[in-house]
C-alpha cells in the first residue's frame, strides 16, 4: 500500500506519481502524544513499518500506544527516543499534536540530526520565522503547506468564470459533533478507506493536515480566512467542492467539520458553530455522523441535540459515535486549560448498548472494527 499519492507535492520535493509513504519505508514517529493516536493507529492497521517514540516525562514510554487514550491494545509500544532509532529508519514523521511549543529544543535537535543524516522528513510542525530555514532541506515535506496543485489550479479557473452555485449529485457525509475531538480524524479517514475497500472513490475534506497521508484534502485557505465575509467563504468552499467533484469524480464526499458545531457554554463557544453553519450552506449533508463525549449519556439529550442540528444545519443525526474522551470544560475562567480524560473503553460499550435501545439512529464505537463495518453498512443502506 502507498499513501499520499500524487495529490500532495511541493516543487522539487515530490514529483507527480511519487508517494509520501510506502510499505518499503521504515518510519519513526516522534514525538508521540494522545493527539497523534488516530493517525498512528491507522498506519498500524495498514501494516506500515513504524517505530513510535517520545521524550522523557510523558508517562508513555514502554506503554502500548493505545494506553495514551485508554483503548484496546494495538500491540505497538512507545519507545524512548534515541539517536540509534533515528539511524535505523528511512523517514521521520512528526505528527500534528506534538508535545511542547511549536518547536521545542528536543524536537529541533531531532530534526537537525535527521537532516544531518539525510533522512526524509514529513512534518506537521508550525514553524516560526526562526526555524523556517528547515524548509530549505530538499527532503522536508511540510504538511501544513503542501497543496493539491491540480485542484488549486482548477479552483482558480472556476472562480474566474464565476460559475453558479454548485449542488453535487452524489451523497455527502458530515463527521462532527458538539466538540472537535480526536476521534473525528479516525472516523473520517477510516470511512474513506472503507469506501475504497468496497470499490468506491471517496473525496475527504478535513482540518487535520496529517490526513494528507491518506489522500485526504484540507479546507481551502480562503475558507479558513477570517478576514473574508461569510458569503465569500461559503462560495469558496462550494467552488472548491465543485473542483474536487469534477477532478476526482468521487462516489461520495466526506467532510469533517472543524471545531464544535454549537456553543457549549458562555466560556466555551466553539466558534459559535460558525464553521458548521458555513459548511451546511456550502453543501448539504445526506448522512451525519455525530461524535460525542460520554459525559451526557441520556437518550433525551441526543434526541434534542439531533433536533438542534436539524434546525440549524438541516442535518439530523443519522449515526452516533460515543468517544471515551471526556473534556473537563472550564466553567469559570475562559483562559483555563481544557483537560482531557479517557474513560475505560468497556464503559463506553455499556453506554452504547443502553443508548441503542432508545434512539431511532444507531450508536457505535467506531474504533471497534465491527462497529466501523456496521456504520459503513448503515450508510450504504440509507444512501442506496
Amino acid at each position: 500500500m502507498k499513501l499520499g499519492m500524487i495529490i500532495y507535492y511541493r516543487k522539487n520535493i515530490l514529483r507527480e506519481g511519487d508517494y509520501m509513504l510506502t510499505k518499503d519505508d521504515k518510519i519513526l514517529i516522534y514525538p508521540f502524544s494522545y493527539k497523534a493516536f488516530s493517525i498512528v493507529k491507522l498506519l498500524v492497521e495498514n501494516k506500515f513499518n513504524i517505530i513510535v517514540a517520545t521524550e522523557d516525562g510523558t508517562g508513555l514510554i514502554g506503554k502500548d500506544i493505545a494506553f495514551s487514550v485508554n483503548r484496546k491494545k494495538s500491540d505497538v509500544s512507545v519507545l524512548k527516543y534515541s539517536d540509534e532509532l533515528l539511524e535505523e529508519v528511512d523517514l521521520l514523521f512528526i505528527p500534528e499534536g506534538y508535545i511542547g511549543d511549536p518547536i521545542n529544543e528536543g524536537t529541533k535537535d531531532v530534526l537537525q540530526k535527521a537532516i544531518k543524516t539525510n533522512k526524509r522528513i514529513i512534518s506537521s510542525l508550525k514553524l516560526d520565522e526562526e526555524n523556517k530555514h528547515l524548509l530549505e532541506y530538499s527532503k522536508y515535506i511540510d504538511l501544513l503547506t503542501t497543496k493539491n496543485l491540480k485542484i488549486d489550479s482548477y479552483l482558480t479557473r472556476i472562480k474566474e468564470n464565476r460559475l453558479s452555485f454548485f449542488i453535487p449529485n452524489i451523497p455527502v457525509i458530515y463527521v462532527g459533533g458538539v466538540f472537535d475531538i480526536v476521534d473525528n480524524n479516525y472516523i473520517t479517514i477510516s470511512l474513506k478507506q472503507k469506501f475504497k475497500e468496497n470499490g468506491y472513490r471517496a473525496c475527504c475534506i478535513m482540518a487535520d493536515n496529517s490526513g494528507k497521508l491518506f489522500d485526504c484534502l484540507t479546507f481551502p485557505k480562503n475558507f479558513i480566512n477570517n478576514g473574508l465575509s461569510i458569503e465569500d467563504r461559503i462560495m469558496e468552499l462550494n467552488n472548491y467542492i465543485r473542483a474536487c467533484v469534477e477532478l476526482i469524480k468521487p462516489h461520495v464526499i466526506i467532510i469533517q467539520i472543524p471545531f464544535g458545531m454549537i456553543r457549549y457554554n458562555k466560556y466555551f463557544e466553539n466558534s459559535f458553530g460558525s464553521y458548521a453553519f458555513m459548511i451546511s450552506q456550502a453543501i448539504k449533508s445526506d448522512y451525519f455522523i455525530c461524535a460525542s463525549t460520554p459525559e451526557l449519556i441520556d437518550s433525551r439529550y441526543f434526541k434534542e441535540l439531533s433536533s438542534i442540528f436539524d434546525r440549524q444545519f438541516n442535518s439530523a443525526i443519522d449515526a452516533l459515535h460515543i468517544s471515551n474522551c471526556e473534556l473537563d470544560i472550564p466553567m469559570i475562567n475562559r483562559a483555563s486549560k481544557v483537560e482531557v480524560i479517557f474513560s475505560n473503553e468497556s464503559k463506553i460499550n455499556d453506554i452504547i448498548g443502553n443508548l441503542n435501545k432508545d434512539l431511532n439512529f444507531k450508536v457505535f464505537n467506531v474504533f471497534m472494527e465491527k462497529d466501523l463495518e456496521n456504520l459503513f453498512q448503515d450508510i450504504i443502506e440509507q444512501l442506496g
